[in-house]
């Protein structure tokens, strides 16, 4: 046998090489066919805007294309070529995707291979609304034997020695979230601002609303007799009012999603962990790993109009938050309790009101509810990077000073 003979022809080996690269892309790009993607995971499609769906479909073919011009043509590029293309741009598109984050862009969607179970420390119902388990820690923080972000215990002892009383109804603010440490929370300078003689018991809860507001006032309210109720207010209450109580599943990655399906005629119902999942952040697996590239989900983003928000152009229903809050109103009386809200901005009404801030403020006016708005003493440095929307300690202190002065006059009134 010659020396040619033995020689393994190389052309083989790069032609079986490039075909199966040719058809990795082919799959995949037919997978981003929003009609295809549709078929193969049963209609869970996770691109819902007409332009996102549009890119979908153009990156989609684009990929079928270069698959199948490897394959047609994979006896006569170098094979040492595709590699070189495919390395370079792999390695591209990681740095890019390092840099997004280090700027702080986050993922449509966390990436994970099965949906996640819920938070053990997490506890929810239409009954009792969200809250964490007995002594249990979020965010290393303690919460109580009733699950409420603070030391006391809410029963009587905690009103031993205690002339200034006051009861805190809010969300992830009122918990303290982004503060470096609890004394810096709105809620802790608050506190000490009353001296030894007052007392400030946080139910903020995470996620929560007026109707969890009112759960808390009602459990709370005959037993602790505060001179004081602060309502504490944030832009989502309107949405979060929409739903029955404890809107929230808290999965054990951090992340909070609604538990309710909305109907037309204002009903709910309640979705299982892995249905209220899905329907948020798509299926685990492979579409969690697309929604979790930053550099997708920042081309998703930009493809819908800069400002427009889902469900913006039809209004903001104020219906249950109106409800709720009269009905805090009316258990206020009943205590004998000054109320008052602390209206929070988000971090895009300091240069100009949203329709949401306006509509609570107009809605407060209207109850004639006394409130405390900060916006104009707050900056955007006294936020965290977006998409993260809470107060650091600047603006806790802002907003702890302020509430302060108010309750401090309530309280003089009061005597």
């Amino acid at each position: 046998m010659s020396d040619e003979e033995m020689t393994e022809d190389p052309e083989p080996i790069q032609g079986k090489s490039l075909f199966v690269i040719g058809a990795l892309l082919v799959g995949v790009g037919a997978l981003l066919i929003p009609p295809v993607f549709n078929l193969v995971l049963a209609g869970d499609d996770p691109i819902v805007s007409g332009p996102a769906r549009l890119v979908a479909w153009l990156v989609g073919f684009g990929m079928v294309a270069v698959g199948a011009a490897l394959i047609l043509l994979r006896k006569r590029i170098p094979l040492g070529n595709v590699l070189l293309a495919f390395f370079s741009l792999g390695f591209s598109l990681v740095a890019v995707e390092v840099l997004l984050r280090v700027l702080g862009v986050q993922p449509l969607a966390p990436f994970t291979w099965r949906i996640p179970e819920i938070d053990p420390t997490w506890t929810v119902s239409e009954e009792f609304g969200g809250r964490y388990t007995a002594n249990s820690h979020y965010r290393g923080w303690s919460n109580n034997t009733l699950g409420y972000r603070d030391t006391d215990e809410f029963d009587g002892t905690s009103l031993e020695g205690k002339t200034k009383r006051v009861l805190l109804l809010g969300d992830s603010f009122s918990y303290g979230v982004a503060a470096t440490k609890e004394s810096n929370s709105f809620a802790s300078i608050l506190e000490e601002s009353l001296g030894d003689e007052g007392v400030v018991w946080n139910t903020g809860i995470p996620g929560s609303g007026q109707k969890d507001d009112l759960i808390a006032l009602r459990e709370l309210g005959a037993t602790l007799k505060p001179d004081v109720v602060v309502v504490q207010f944030y832009q989502n209450d309107f949405k979060d009012n929409l739903y029955p109580p404890g809107v929230h599943y808290h999965f054990a990655n951090n992340k909070w999603v609604n538990r309710y399906a909305l109907h037309a005629d204002g009903s709910a119902d309640v979705l299982s962990r892995e249905d209220a999942y899905v329907r948020a952040y798509g299926a685990a697996g492979f579409v969690s790993l697309l929604k979790s590239s930053r550099l997708l989900s920042s081309a998703v983003r930009a493809s819908i109009r800069r400002g427009e928000e889902p469900g913006a152009q039809a209004g903001i229903n104020v219906g249950p938050t109106l409800a709720a809050l009269k009905e805090i109103q009316s258990e206020c009386v009943a205590l004998d309790a000054a109320l008052v809200v602390l209206l929070v901005p988000q971090m895009a009404d300091i240069e100009k009101p949203s329709k949401y801030y306006e509509a609570a403020v107009t809605l407060f006016d209207d109850l004639s509810i006394d409130y405390v708005d900060v916006r104009e003493q707050l900056a955007v440095t006294d936020y965290e990077i977006p998409p993260k929307i809470h107060w650091l300690d600047s603006g806790h202190k802002i907003a702890g000073n302020a509430i302060a002065l108010r309750v401090s006059g309530l309280l003089s009134a009061a005597d």
